[in-house]
């Protein structure tokens, strides 16, 4: 005979849904939780608990989601780039050259610094 069924707490589910968001495995919210893994994976249909590991998930990744939207309009250009290969599906394309095969293109700004006055 294994250990008894524990019985969930609000605090348990509030709980899992953090540990969720954080992307830890259903094993390893399973050990934080004092439960086997076959007790949770049983457990992971429950309404409860489903809900909690989908809301975990949702509002991290709404958390990093408006992170990177507020880094990417604050003109951070990784971002920029990850928002719009990730978010808006667009993808960079190289130009291709006479032959057909693909070119490296690198564009160099330069701006001329302002003279320093020295005293």
């Amino acid at each position: 005979m294994g250990r008894p069924r524990k019985d969930f707490t609000d605090r348990d589910f509030m709980q899992i849904e953090t540990l969720a968001g954080y992307g830890l495995s259903l094993p390893q919210i399973a050990a934080v939780m004092g439960i086997s893994e076959t007790e949770f994976h049983y457990r992971k249909s429950e309404k409860r608990v489903s809900e909690a590991l989908e809301s975990g998930k949702a509002k991290a990744q709404g958390n990093v989601g408006k992170a990177l939207y507020l880094r990417a309009i604050d003109g951070d250009v990784n971002a920029i780039r990850w928002w719009e290969m990730t978010r808006a599906k667009r993808r960079a394309t190289q130009p291709e050259n006479e032959e057909g095969k693909t070119e490296q293109v690198l564009t160099v700004r330069v701006e001329r610094a302002m003279p320093t006055e020295t005293k």
